[in-house]
């Protein structure tokens, strides 16, 4: 699953998140999961991205470490999305 996601995104700065959450969830972290989801929670929040905010705070809640990397996959979608739109807003 990483390393589809990595190679999807031109910035590094997306697959460097994406990837402190694999880790995260590969090593069985789940407070540093947790606090990532919250971190990113935040941003996502400032920016008004409702439904981004809302699977980080699945994320970020969810005790049971077998359904983080449905919710990460669906982070990495979504992010990946931003960074597109974003890419196209700039080169406008």
């Amino acid at each position: 699953m990483g390393s589809e996601v990595g190679k999807s995104l031109s910035n590094p700065r997306p697959r460097g998140i994406i990837r402190s959450n694999l880790d995260a969830y590969q090593n069985g972290d789940l407070d540093k999961l947790q606090k990532t989801a919250h971190m990113l929670k935040g941003a996502a929040s400032n920016l008004r991205i409702d439904p981004m905010v809302q699977n980080l705070y699945d994320l970020q809640f969810d005790n049971d470490l077998s359904r983080a990397p449905r919710r990460i996959k669906l982070f990495a979608g979504q992010l990946i999305s931003l960074d597109q739109y974003l890419k196209q807003v700039n080169n406008s």
